[in-house]
């Protein structure tokens, strides 16, 4: 499918100007960041779940719902070019780092193994 402004239906996407050339172009633009920053959210909470939980149904729900979240951040990776995405996004993978990080950490003190 070709869109505004394209000469290839390979490039599909509208350029940045031409969205802000549309009646609503600001404020979907708002909103497709916060959608997109809500997927990359949710792939980061499946994600840290499968990298701390051993249980088999939570891991295969987990692995399930990650999936899906990951063809909804596509989906949303598609319509917003990099440009427009949250600042945020990399203090937020941080965040889930420490997150995954103290998951093990706690699931390590459970189990009785030492910390190194």
């Amino acid at each position: 499918m070709q869109m505004l402004g394209t000469d290839s239906a390979v490039d599909s996407r509208p350029s940045v100007a031409q969205r802000r050339a549309l009646p609503v172009g600001e404020e979907l633009v708002r909103e497709l960041r916060t959608d997109h920053a809500g997927e990359c959210g949710a792939v980061v909470i499946y994600e840290g779940t499968l990298a701390v939980t051993r249980s088999r149904a939570v891991r295969e729900f987990a692995a399930e719902h990650l999936a899906t979240e990951r063809t909804h951040l596509a989906f949303m990776e598609s319509l917003l070019p990099p440009e427009e995405r949250s600042r945020n996004l990399p203090i937020w993978h941080v965040g889930a780092w420490l997150g995954r990080a103290l998951g093990r950490a706690s699931r390590a003190i459970r189990s009785g193994d030492t910390w190194p």
